[in-house]
């Protein structure tokens, strides 16, 4: 990790940043999915975007939403990849469950059927929630959520688009399923 982060800091940054100064990009920025990797380089570099994967979702951000309120008083732009947290998400349960890219935690599973169970309740799928929660702070300019196929792509359009009922968000918040500082939809 230092040799990596040395080298981005010496030599792949400042070249991103003279690039920029020559108005030969429009940004520069990050992508990891790690939040302390991001909160080094913006230590030593003025960054405009960060592609973070799979930590500011359902299962997992409470320990990035200070990050995000952070690089939203900054100006820094945040794209959310992993939204569903490898699958997880927005499995049906006939697949195999991963989390992080491999065999996913019981307690990832256990969370995400607590999870699936409020939004039923709602008669909401559970990745048109994930989907949306993922994009709702401020910080995030976008998410990317992935798709194998021109009916994931469409489903996950209609996810993107469906109304949430803010009912449901209370209900995970009063059952701590999520924070209670996350912004929702």
């Amino acid at each position: 990790h230092d040799a990596i982060l040395a080298e981005a800091l010496e030599e792949a940054l400042p070249e991103m940043a003279a690039m920029k100064a020559e108005t030969k990009t429009k940004w520069i920025g990050l992508g990891v999915n790690e939040i302390d990797v991001c909160r080094q380089v913006l230590e030593h570099v003025d960054l405009d975007v960060l592609l973070i994967a799979g930590r500011y979702t359902l299962l997992e951000h409470a320990d990035s939403l200070s990050f995000l309120d952070e690089c939203h008083r900054h100006g820094v732009k945040v794209i959310i990849g992993g939204a569903f947290n490898s699958g997880l998400l927005a499995s049906t349960g006939e697949e195999p469950l991963h989390y992080d890219y491999v065999q996913a935690p019981q307690w990832a599973v256990e969370r995400t059927g607590q999870l699936r169970a409020v939004c039923e309740t709602f008669n909401t799928p559970l990745p048109a929630v994930a989907l949306q929660f993922s994009g709702s702070h401020p910080a995030v300019a976008c998410v990317i959520p992935g798709a194998k196929s021109a009916a994931q792509v469409r489903q996950i359009a209609d996810w993107t688009q469906m109304e949430i009922d803010p009912d449901l968000w209370d209900a995970l918040k009063d059952r701590d399923l999520i924070s209670r500082d996350a912004p929702v939809c």
